[in-house]
């Protein structure tokens, strides 16, 4: 079945695939699997499928009363990295409905610096603009890349007020957790990054050690648990990652190294795509915001 999913998001160039998770909340807040095969069948998509994944783990946002709401509030945790990246580009989409209202929280470690920024001849930035420019034959750090993104992110949503940007300090995975679970009950939806930053990254390594859905990833992961005591919807992203046919023996090549073109690389299709449909109506609204 996977084979067919993955062949016909070929056929009709799709950017992104979403996934149900293989379990549904129950009466008592708990999780229980729906379908024995669904997670197996998820995870042949997040291996092989020709485009970015989301896997959503529904806790009442499609509910009637949900629909119905008149503003929605959707938070994402961002930690860097390309999953965290193709969880920004998402949230960049939904936000563009008036009706929602989007919160970034980035998680940085003490003492953190902004990486010197990449030498490149990209053209400045639009207000109101979504185009998210990336010079795919300059050589970038993934920091470098975060950097990239979220200024540019926030440089084209200048007076929005429905998106808010804050920055979280934490030293360790345990402080991560604490961050996550202060967090206000506001939110109806987490967007996450399927591997958040750095698999190494003291922010989220013992959560890896602990998690019971690996699809999820560490963050989503812990979203999901029943620990977490927040009842709320998790879409958890992952981004495609181009490979290019190599010679029988050697290691495969990430295609952006190549400089791939917009028509071979769905993510960049993705947000041409986005950049040329016509900007929202009725202009600012307000400040680009920072703390809760």
């Amino acid at each position: 079945m996977h084979e067919d999913v993955s062949v016909l998001a070929e056929d009709k160039h799709v950017s992104l695939i979403v996934l149900p998770f293989h379990k549904q909340q129950t009466v008592d807040g708990g999780m229980e699997p729906i379908n024995p095969n669904l997670r197996g069948f998820n995870e042949s998509i997040l291996a092989a499928a020709p485009c970015s994944i989301g896997i959503l783990v529904d806790r009442g946002i499609s509910a009637a009363t949900a629909r119905m709401a008149s503003v929605h509030h959707v938070a994402l945790l961002f930690f860097g990295g390309p999953d965290d990246r193709e969880g920004l580009a998402y949230a960049w989409r939904l936000v563009e409905n008036p009706g929602v209202c989007l919160t970034i929280i980035r998680f940085i470690p003490p003492g953190y610096t902004p990486p010197p920024p990449a030498a490149t001849m990209a053209p400045p930035a639009v207000a109101g603009s979504r185009a998210i420019t990336i010079v795919p034959d300059i050589p970038r750090t993934e920091r470098q890349m975060d950097e990239e993104y979220l200024n540019e992110f926030r440089s084209r949503n200048v007076g929005n007020e429905s998106i808010l940007y804050a920055e979280q300090v934490v030293a360790n995975s345990e402080e991560t957790m604490a961050a996550i679970r202060n967090l206000d009950n506001a939110h109806e939806l987490y967007i996450v990054g399927r591997q958040p930053g750095d698999e190494s990254s003291p922010l989220t390594s013992a959560l890896a050690e602990w998690m019971e859905s690996p699809e999820l990833g560490p963050i989503g992961d812990l979203l999901v648990s029943s620990e977490f005591s927040k009842m709320v919807s998790v879409l958890v992203m992952q981004q495609y990652v181009i490979t290019a046919a190599q010679p029988a023996g050697m290691a495969p090549v990430v295609a952006a190294q190549a400089a791939p073109t917009i028509a071979d690389d769905p993510v960049r299709q993705y947000l041409t795509n986005a950049n040329q449909r016509s900007p929202m109506s009725g202009g600012g609204r307000g400040v680009w915001g920072g703390g809760f």
